[in-house]
């Protein structure tokens, strides 16, 4: 069999796909010559070509790194890369790479790397007749494709030719595997990675991929790995760190592992198992794996396979809803106003099985008026929790969709409105330093959804020190943005930032009750402390955060401030950060 290898690269084919044997010596010839690229090709009985690199970094230290490719010659691609030191995982990616590419190398694949700059792709390594050796081929110019020619891919006895050694003084494993390389001279491929003092909390996902150790490294997006595919290959390899997962500009959710478990997840879409929940119905978005990243929290106690299990469901009735034109604007009315709660209990028992409770909080609110969304935030129901009960109630015909209205008035024209009239008033509302509501702004509109509306609201007064003796600072009008910014992150878009009174600032958060409130302020709480905020003296600067809601709290607007007010005196003196005005 015609084979060929370079001082920093060396070529073997396999007569079928990579058993765990094979991965396991290519591990072992790869540390005893870190720096240099090592390639195992095959072709399947259906004549697709793969090819598989290896190569351990500058030092024995370092782990390996992986890549995959499907394809003939120059039109060869990268599949997937991976950073690891475990065969078990490659072995898998190996597996189902080959079943998602069975359409060609034009398939969709897991992209492990992602965006990350993928090295050089290998020269053409076989060709020529079976008789004498092929010569020495020019590198191939790095295009994001690997060089691996169809025609040579046949079935042979797997061997490397004339592999150099290691340099002199070099250490020499005394362990040797069969068809271990020669002993020659070779050129140490050195890894290039961007020297950095900067964080993973303020470098960009792409970015950071630089500041971490190759071991057990995962990049990539979810249009291209399925995310249950990602978590059970998490877990499979019994790995320890943060999935980061970015899926907009301003949705995200970072899920940590302890041998390959999740123990914790928080994110813009709830904390623990509701927004690991969430993910598993996500599609689209950047991911990364950062190893051995820790925290102390423990908010997941189940499974693996239960939570992407219930994931899978919540994602089939969300797809269902979706179906029947349910939005978050829709409104339900109930199928018949007669229904005695014996009925209701013997209709839902055959439905699927959910908390009594809930179902009936859910369809008691159903009155043909209130849409999706104020009823969701009435009663404080995750998605985890609201989507199976709609698909439910739906399913088993106690609320159906109201027919639309618009089509009633759909000759009307609609009224032309001045739109500079409203952003008048508007600017009259809003603060000119710092481009947020004023006090005066905030305690009418605060009046008036006190006075107007029935939906449940919580107060938040949040009151910055700074430094050890705790004198409030003066932020300046970037600080203030970026505090609003926070607190959108964290909240949905129903919600109002102001100012409150002359150095405090206060959150009017629409249709949630206390407790969320609570686990909004402290999560605020600690997005400020580890932001690094700092006043104009270098101290740094952190919150005290009372919490009052209307109307569990306080019936009025005068009371309720008053207990916020109490409740944020309350949290500044004993140094907790959160109080609520019932502690």
């Amino acid at each position: 069999m015609l084979e060929q290898s370079t001082d920093s690269q060396r070529f073997k084919i396999l007569p079928k796909e990579p058993a765990p044997e094979d991965l396991e010596g290519i591990m072992d010839d790869a540390s005893r010559e870190p720096g240099v690229k090592f390639y195992l090709g095959w072709t399947l009985p259906d004549d697709r070509n793969f090819a598989l690199s290896i190569e351990r970094g500058g030092s024995i230290d370092e782990g390996c790194e992986w890549r995959m490719f499907s394809g003939d010659g120059k039109e060869a691609v990268e599949l997937w890369y991976l950073a690891t030191d475990d065969p078990v995982i490659i072995r898998e990616l190996i597996r189902e790479a080959s079943a998602k590419n069975h359409g060609g190398a034009s398939s969709s694949m897991p992209a492990f790397g992602g965006n990350r700059p993928s090295t050089p792709p290998p020269p053409v390594p076989f060709s020529g007749s079976s008789s004498k050796m092929a010569p020495k081929p020019k590198p191939v110019p790095h295009s994001g494709q690997a060089g691996i020619s169809s025609s040579t891919l046949t079935p042979a006895t797997p061997s490397y030719n004339s592999a150099p050694s290691p340099p002199a003084g070099a250490a020499i494993p005394a362990k040797q595997s069969a068809g271990a390389l020669s002993k020659k001279s070779y050129t140490k491929v050195k890894s290039q990675e961007p020297a950095s003092h900067q964080t993973f909390t303020n470098l960009p996902i792409d970015d950071t991929l630089a500041l971490l150790p190759k071991e057990e490294m995962l990049k990539g997006n979810l249009k291209l790995v399925h995310i249950t595919n990602l978590l059970q290959s998490i877990g499979m390899g019994a790995m320890s760190g943060r999935l980061k997962i970015q899926r907009h500009a301003s949705v995200y959710a970072d899920i940590f592992f302890l041998n390959g478990m999740p123990v914790h997840a928080e994110g813009t879409k709830g904390v623990g198992d509701d927004c690991f929940l969430q993910v598993v119905c996500w599609s689209e978005g950047d991911f990364m794996f950062e190893p051995k990243l820790k925290t102390d929290e423990k908010t997941i106690n189940r499974s693996l396979e239960s939570l992407i299990l219930e994931g899978c469901l919540l994602l089939d009735h969300t797809n269902s809803l979706m179906k029947q034109g349910v939005r978050m604007s829709s409104v339900f009315e109930q199928t018949n106003e007669d229904l005695t709660e014996a009925e209701f209990e013997a209709i839902m028992a055959k439905g699927d099985p959910l908390d009594m409770a809930k179902l009936k909080d859910f369809y008691v609110e159903v009155d043909g008026r209130e849409v999706l969304e104020d009823i969701v935030n009435e009663l404080d129901l995750p998605r985890s929790q609201w989507v199976p009960i709609v698909s439910n109630l739906l399913r088993l015909k106690v609320i159906e969709l109201c027919e639309p209205a618009e089509h009633i008035n759909a000759f009307l024209q609609p009224k032309d409105i001045n739109s500079g009239l409203i952003e008048s008033v508007r600017q009259g509302m809003i603060a000119e330093k710092t481009g947020i509501f004023s006090y005066a702004a905030f305690l009418f509109l605060l009046g008036v959804q006190i006075k107007c509306s029935t939906m449940p609201l919580s107060v938040l007064l949040i009151e910055m020190k700074a430094g050890p003796s705790r004198a409030k600072p003066q932020l300046t009008a970037e600080q203030v943005q970026e505090l609003a910014y926070k607190v959108d992150k964290l909240t949905s878009s129903r919600n109002i930032f102001a100012h409150y009174e002359e150095t405090d600032f206060a959150v009017i958060l629409l249709g949630v009750r206390a407790e969320k409130a609570a686990r909004i302020a402290e999560r605020l709480v600690k997005q400020l402390s580890e932001s690094g905020l700092e006043s104009a003296g270098g101290s740094p600067v952190f919150a005290a955060i009372g919490v009052a809601s209307h109307p569990d709290d306080a019936p009025d607007l005068g009371s309720l401030l008053g207990e916020a007010e109490r409740a944020k005196s309350q949290a500044s003196t004993s140094g907790s950060g959160v109080t609520l005005a019932n502690d």
